[in-house]
């Protein structure tokens, strides 16, 4: 069975390799759409495929990045012989989420919503900009508008998912938390 620090090393170069795949191929369909594709009904086809695709590495990205920080904080409550490690491990996690977290005065909370918004996101904003472009390129019409509408709404469900910071540690109790702590 895999320790916490194994699945903190495995999530997050899942979490980078997902972002990289997701670059890689909207730069790749794009390419080959400005250069090969001169008929609208592809072009839409290629365009929401690309929405749909970078909409689920998205969504895959946010899932390996809450198992990270589920493994981080399952590192800090981990069971140890040296009580040092668990503290270790939950100063880190406490370091590694704080910039995230800021509370506070209505500037530093704009400022945290915006952090997380590109740490998590930043990667696939151009997957949207090129599925929209894609669905776009030549007017107005049934494809264009459903691109468009999986943009906007892709968009504002990464806003919504932004808003509300990951926390894994919410779903364990004080009790819970104590136990494992005092074990």
């Amino acid at each position: 069975m895999a320790i916490p620090s194994d699945l903190i090393a495995h999530y997050s170069t899942k979490a980078f390799h997902t972002r990289i795949s997701a670059l890689s191929f909207v730069g790749a369909v794009l390419g080959a759409a400005l250069l090969w594709i001169d008929d609208v009904n592809r072009s839409q086809i290629l365009g929401l495929s690309l929405l749909v695709v970078v909409a689920s590495l998205a969504e895959l990205n946010r899932r390996f990045t809450y198992s990270y920080l589920c493994a981080c904080r399952a590192a800090a409550l981990r069971n140890s012989t040296i009580d040092r490690d668990a503290e270790n491990w939950k100063d880190f996690s406490d370091m590694n989420e704080g910039p995230w977290r800021k509370k506070g005065k209505r500037i530093s909370n704009f400022r945290a919503f915006l952090n997380r918004f590109l740490l998590t996101w930043s990667t696939y904003l151009p997957g949207l900009f090129a599925g929209a472009f894609l669905t776009l390129r030549w007017g107005m019409n049934l494809g264009a508008f459903l691109g468009l509408s999986i943009s906007i709404g892709v968009f504002l469900w990464w806003l919504v998912y932004t808003a509300k910071p990951l926390n894994p540690g919410k779903f364990l109790s004080e009790e819970e938390k104590r136990k494992r702590l005092e074990n």
